[in-house]
């Protein structure tokens, strides 16, 4: 039977390890840039939002239809998806999938072009594209035609979910890395402490600091 000295167990649980870190540290550091990221929700419209509502203001009556994205007929995520479209926002193609775009903000900061995302139920969503002053547009259902309705209406305001902002301010910071805001040091040496300390306290000072010190050549420059 083969036997394993302790350098080869202490191999082996290190490359497991290392696994482990990459799979637990990488989502961190890709979703960190959102949280060091602050946004003015409360800055006015630009231009393409008003003109993506002029888009949408331009389809009420147009027919309902199912799967339809041009001026022959619409479904909900169809209509938000020509609207948008057509001034040069994309937008993916179902609501479920809208519900998704761009970022949340609350409604008090609600403006025009925001998306709209509604629950009429657990299992499906509905959107609207909001054109200012509590009114919004979308395409209701099969037999009606797209229309302007209020969100001061009870139906629509306890099925509304949430508020997309899906049209970028020209003002919005760029998203950045936590150490491109704020100076910490970019070296192999303190990544490796910070992986030893959380990934592999259980080797010894000297063994765990040469791996972690190798695992953070991966991602950081020397």
């Amino acid at each position: 039977m083969p036997r394993y000295n302790g350098h080869q167990n202490v191999d082996f649980q290190m490359k497991h390890t290392k696994i482990l870190g990459i799979v637990i540290l990488l989502p961190l550091l890709l979703s960190a840039c959102a949280l060091f990221t602050s946004y003015d929700d409360s800055a006015p419209p630009p231009p393409v939002a008003l003109a993506v509502c002029e888009t949408a203001k331009a389809q009420v009556g147009k027919p309902y239809r199912p799967g339809g994205t041009t001026a022959k007929g619409f479904d909900c995520s169809g209509l938000a998806f020509y609207c948008y479209g057509k001034n040069g926002i994309s937008l993916p193609r179902t609501s479920s999938d809208q519900a998704d775009a761009g970022r949340k903000v609350s409604e008090k900061n609600i403006r025009e072009g925001d998306l709209l995302i509604f629950k009429p139920g657990f299992f499906s969503s509905h959107t609207g594209i909001y054109i200012g002053n509590g009114k919004f547009i979308h395409a209701p259902g099969r037999g009606r035609s797209v229309e302007e309705c209020s969100l001061n209406d009870e139906h629509w305001r306890d099925m509304l979910s949430q508020v997309r902002r899906v049209i970028p301010d020209a003002a919005d910071p760029e998203k950045k890395w936590p150490w491109e805001l704020y100076e910490v040091p970019r070296t192999r040496d303190f990544v490796a402490k910070l992986l030893q300390l959380y990934f592999c306290p259980q080797y010894s000072c000297k063994e765990s600091y040469t791996l972690c010190r190798t695992w953070s050549s991966q991602f950081f420059e020397a």
